[in-house]
């Protein structure tokens, strides 16, 4: 909320309570608890910065010219953004920004990993996702070779538990789209109303990679109301994940390099290596401790 703290303004000291006891009902699953840049991250994504985070996500994914000048129009630096470049949308630019353009990689890892956390606390129930102003493109119409109508989300997916909000949403500009969701045991998202800066809106989000199935079609007004199944990422991992398997790829990469080193120590004959570590000012017994005790 807007104000100096105190007069309304959610601190991540005011969110200490709720989160100790999410941590707790995560304990009593047997599910690592959460951490404060997954709380932070979860509070950011629900502000109006998610824009940001979601057109990465795209951009970085899809190659489709008008999601890379919104990412342009979003993320690049003012120079590019400046009024000389804004008429047109050229690789040169795309080029220019998706390399030097802050992909804010940390922060989509901590909310991603949010969601997975406080997935496992969520009710399985139906929820609601609202589009307006567009109709469902062809690949949700028409069966695919292997008789699917659906696609991927690379971007967060953000639903609903009230379908009020969803109907109203997709309402706005004439014809609208409302995806309707039962979750299940396994393919369930984040309850992150206790989080988010609009808790009215009862947000359940998914992580990035999320599958849409289309069972079901039918019209509710001016409202296309697809009835669809959703299947969540698997193979997403949480921030306590990423850091162990990038700690397993260091520390077998150290044991390759004491492999290395002592077969060339055995190979080699010992004058060339004492002269080695005479020259280089490096001992022995230090470089193989080195590598044993990383």
């Amino acid at each position: 909320g807007a104000g100096p703290a105190g007069e309304g303004r959610t601190t991540l000291e005011s969110l200490k309570d709720i989160t100790n006891e999410k941590n707790l009902e995560l304990k009593a699953l047997g599910q690592p608890s959460l951490i404060t840049a997954e709380v932070v991250g979860g509070r950011l994504y629900t502000g109006p910065v998610f824009e940001k985070y979601n057109i990465i996500l795209r951009a970085l994914q899809v190659d489709d010219v008008p999601i890379r000048a919104k990412f342009i129009e979003l993320c690049g630096e003012e120079h590019i953004q400046s009024s000389e470049w804004e008429k047109r949308y050229s690789e040169e630019r795309w080029d220019m920004c998706s390399a030097r353009a802050n992909r804010y990689s940390t922060t989509l890892h901590a909310i991603n990993s949010c969601i997975l956390k406080l997935s496992k606390l969520t009710k399985a129930q139906k929820v609601y996702r609202g589009i307006s102003g567009v109709g469902l493109p062809d690949a949700f119409k028409e069966p695919d070779r292997f008789n699917v109508r659906g696609g991927i989300e690379a971007a967060f997916l953000s639903t609903t538990t009230d379908r009020s909000v969803a109907m109203d949403y997709a309402g706005k500009k004439g014809v609208g789209v409302v995806f309707e969701v039962q979750m299940g045991m396994v393919d369930r998202g984040a309850d992150i109303s206790w989080l988010s800066q609009y808790p009215e809106e009862e947000e359940i989000l998914f992580g990035p990679l999320s599958g849409l199935e289309v069972l079901s079609l039918r019209m509710d007004n001016t409202v296309v109301v697809v009835e669809a199944k959703l299947s969540v990422n698997l193979t997403a991992l949480t921030l306590e994940q990423v850091v162990a398997k990038r700690r397993k790829v260091v520390q077998d990469m150290c044991i390759q390099l004491e492999l290395g080193v002592e077969h060339t120590i055995d190979t080699v004959e010992a004058k060339q290596w004492d002269r080695f570590f005479q020259e280089s000012g490096l001992e022995k017994k230090r470089v193989m401790d080195f590598l044993k005790n990383w």
